[in-house]
C-alpha cells in the first residue's frame, strides 16, 4: 500500500456500468518543482466511492492506494493493451477547502 498527500484539484463524475460496477476519480495535485504541479488521478471503486461524498475540491488529503494493473485485448484488432489504476482504499482530510466567504475576504484585501 502506498500513500499520497496533496490538494484535490478535481472530483470526477461517478460512473456506474451495466455490470453494476461503480467508480469515481479524484485528481490530487502534487508539487512538481520546476515543471509545476503534477496531477495524480486516484480511483475509488465499488463501495469505496461513498468516501468521495465527504471530499471537496481544494481540500488537502492523504490517500492510501494500491497500484492495480490489467491487460485487455481488443477483439476487433487483437491488440493487447495494459491499463493501470491507483485504487484508493483510505482517505483522510488534512485541511478542508476554504469556504467561499473566506476566499472573498482574501481577494478583497489584495491589490
Amino acid at each position: 500500500m502506498y500513500e499520497l498527500t496533496g490538494k484535490i484539484r478535481r472530483i470526477g463524475e461517478r460512473q456506474t456500468f451495466a455490470s453494476g460496477f461503480t467508480k469515481q476519480e479524484v485528481v490530487v495535485e502534487q508539487p512538481g518543482g520546476e515543471r509545476g504541479p503534477v496531477p495524480v488521478p486516484v480511483v475509488f471503486k465499488g463501495d469505496d466511492v461513498s468516501r468521495v461524498d465527504a471530499l471537496a475540491a481544494g481540500s488537502e488529503i492523504k490517500v492510501a492506494f494500491a497500484v492495480e494493473g490489467r491487460e485487455w485485448q481488443d477483439p476487433k484488432t487483437n491488440r493487447l493493451r495494459c491499463f493501470c489504476d491507483l485504487t484508493a482504499h483510505r482517505v483522510e482530510v488534512i485541511a478542508a477547502a476554504p469556504m467561499a466567504e473566506e476566499l472573498e475576504g482574501t481577494v478583497e484585501g489584495t491589490v
